[in-house]
């Protein structure tokens, strides 16, 4: 059955360097998109501010795709096998999970892990606003992924972080892969760009330490992870378009979004074509050299917004 096949699946999410490194979405946009009330600190203890913010969005288990617990166990694993990243600071959102046993274990579970309540932060559902809303939009407001990516971009920006990755729940990022994110995000500075694209895989059996780790190499990684997800976003401090907060659970609300930062003759292009990564194309390439210094990145010129 489907929910079998994908009970353990941990996405793996990651740049991959094909024939050309970085396929980088730039955008200069209006500004726009709601508010967001978080419960947790906004700024932290740092010292200063990160360069990058990761945020993890732990939301309510979505069967069949997830079966129950899967967050709170992929939350683990990366928690046990993920490295901590230089100039990066992590942060987690409970993104209004009604299972209040499942939200207290994953609450316990990042404080046991270090967390304090300045990156454990909370969006509440609210149960009055819910019934008061009409039947049809009820799975949009209690799923709240793009209200929750932008809860990460304005908790972000108010910590000052120059770069802001909203990723969904269950992610995992190897070494090698954040080497990749802060590269792409070095190329997407110097061309002026807001946004940056992170392909992402799905793990297609259960995750070992054995095998995923920080140090697993994407040639490993790809031989369990077969599979090509949306891509998750990295955004700018500087940018001002948000997430579409009317798009359901499963309607490819991250492509949504992307349809907005990217011009118009690529908006039928798929997944904005900029950016794709072809599973054929790693194992031709999978035996070069990459090079210390970055080469030009392949981007999509982009029209002004108004």
């Amino acid at each position: 059955m489907l929910w079998q096949a994908h009970r353990w699946r941990l996405a793996l999410s990651f740049t991959i360097i094909v024939s050309i490194e970085l396929q980088v979405v730039g955008a200069i946009a209006k500004d726009g998109g709601a508010g967001h009330i978080l419960h947790g600190g906004l700024l932290g203890h740092q010292s200063r501010s990160p360069k990058f913010m990761l945020f993890r969005l732990i939301g309510n288990n979505m069967p069949p795709l997830q079966s129950s617990g899967q967050l709170l166990w992929n939350t683990e694993y990366a928690l046990k096998h993920e490295a901590d990243f230089p100039d990066c600071r992590k942060r987690w959102i409970i993104n209004q999970v009604v299972n209040t046993t499942e939200k207290q274990l994953i609450l316990d579970l990042l404080k046991l892990h270090g967390y304090g309540s300045e990156d454990i932060l909370t969006r509440e559902l609210d149960y009055d606003e819910l019934i008061a809303r009409p039947e049809p939009d009820w799975e949009v407001f209690v799923t709240a992924q793009n209200q929750g990516r932008n809860a990460a971009i304005q908790n972000g920006k108010a910590a000052g972080a120059t770069w802001i990755l909203p990723f969904d729940g269950n992610h995992f990022i190897t070494n090698q892969a954040w080497r990749r994110i802060v590269r792409s995000a070095r190329w997407a500075m110097k061309a002026g760009h807001q946004y940056f694209k992170v392909p992402m895989y799905r793990v297609a059996e259960r995750q070992d330490s054995a095998w995923l780790n920080a140090s697993t190499t994407f040639q490993t990684a790809l031989q369990y992870a077969p599979l090509k997800g949306e891509s998750q976003i990295a955004i700018r401090n500087t940018a001002a378009r948000h997430f579409p907060e009317d798009i359901r659970y499963g309607k490819r609300n991250k492509w949504n979004f992307l349809k907005e930062v990217c011009p118009s003759d690529h908006k039928d292009s798929g997944i904005c074509g900029c950016s794709d990564v072809y599973p054929e194309k790693i194992e031709a390439e999978s035996n070069k050299r990459v090079d210390l210094e970055p080469r030009s990145p392949l981007h999509i010129p982009m029209s002004p917004k108004v």
